[in-house]
């Protein structure tokens, strides 16, 4: 994991010099921008992409609540901790239903808000990671559509030619396109042939007819 980077909300001067420096004592590497307004912050996430956001809720203008929303909408993987006044449940709750991470009472905790961060940070790099793996599907919706194509374009032909009768195709798939490691597959294609017409695969041999759709 590289180094990671924050972003704080506030419209609070003092707690925008307060926390980050409670984040570079707490944390090796850390690097922490800042944003006076929920507006600015909006610019600075169009720019880069955090491991985490940090948002005070009650702010002029935009509040904390729809900087959440832009967040989850634009950067839907970023984590995003919520401040919130001391006594504010509801504030709390909404924060969390909203798609918060977590929510930290002022007057801040500041051991509990870095250990709260960097479990934040923790569960983006593993989301971001298991997105990555996840990718590897592709192959298997890949080759399906791709074979679609393919058997559409061998019915045309063969209707074209006044190919009338048909078999069930059994198309192996290679097991580099699995990822639970098995040795491939078989997937049923019906696709039109000509009556009495033998076809030969690397699956299996069968004479056309036996099998009728």
């Amino acid at each position: 994991m590289n180094q990671p980077r924050v972003l704080i909300v506030d419209d609070d001067p003092a707690l925008l010099q307060a926390l980050p420096e409670a984040l570079r004592l707490r944390m090796n590497g850390v690097t922490v921008d800042t944003a006076d307004s929920a507006t600015a912050a909006l610019d600075r996430i169009a720019a880069r992409d955090y491991d985490a956001i940090v948002t005070d809720i009650k702010m002029p203008g935009m509040d904390g609540f729809a900087l959440l929303a832009e967040i989850r909408a634009r950067r839907p993987d970023t984590p995003t901790l919520m401040i919130t006044g001391h006594g504010e449940h509801a504030l709390a709750i909404g924060a969390l239903r909203g798609g918060a991470y977590d929510f930290i009472q002022k007057p801040i905790d500041r051991e509990y808000f870095v250990t709260s961060l960097r479990k934040a940070i923790e569960v983006g790099e593993l989301g971001r990671r298991a997105k990555e793996q996840q990718l590897p599907l592709r192959w298997l919706i890949g080759p399906s559509r791709q074979m679609e194509k393919v058997v559409e374009q061998i019915k045309q032909v063969a209707l074209n030619y006044g190919l009338l009768s048909a078999f069930t195709a059994y198309v192996a798939v290679d097991s580099t396109h699995r990822t639970d490691g098995t040795e491939g597959t078989t997937v049923p294609v019906a696709v039109p042939v000509p009556e009495g017409v033998k076809y030969d695969t690397t699956v299996k041999k069968q004479q056309a007819g036996k099998d009728e759709l």
